[in-house]
């Protein structure tokens, strides 16, 4: 492999990826945070891994990992006092 090959594959964009944020995030709000039945807030696990793929997915998913949160003991509720004021703001 050429040092020209290893470095346009090193940097090669998924399809995905040449969508728009808007898109991305359209696609992303697919992705439930409420349990199906009961309507509470579940774990975002499948956002959190989304987010952690790219820059820009962990830019598009942010707003949808705090749309809500569900705080069930003292000591995700003294987590999250730690949480910047940006990152709040996005909590609804």
């Amino acid at each position: 492999m050429t040092i020209i090959n290893m470095f346009r594959r090193k940097n090669a964009t998924t399809p995905i990826m040449t969508l728009p944020n808007e898109l991305l995030a359209e696609i992303a709000s697919y992705i439930p945070t409420r349990h199906s039945k009961s309507g509470y807030v579940v774990e975002v696990k499948s956002l959190a891994s989304l987010a952690a793929a790219s820059r820009t997915m962990c830019a598009v998913t942010t707003p949808f990992l705090f749309k809500e949160i569900a705080i069930t003991n003292g000591r995700q509720l003294h987590a999250l006092a730690h949480v910047s004021k940006d990152l709040l703001t996005l909590v609804q």
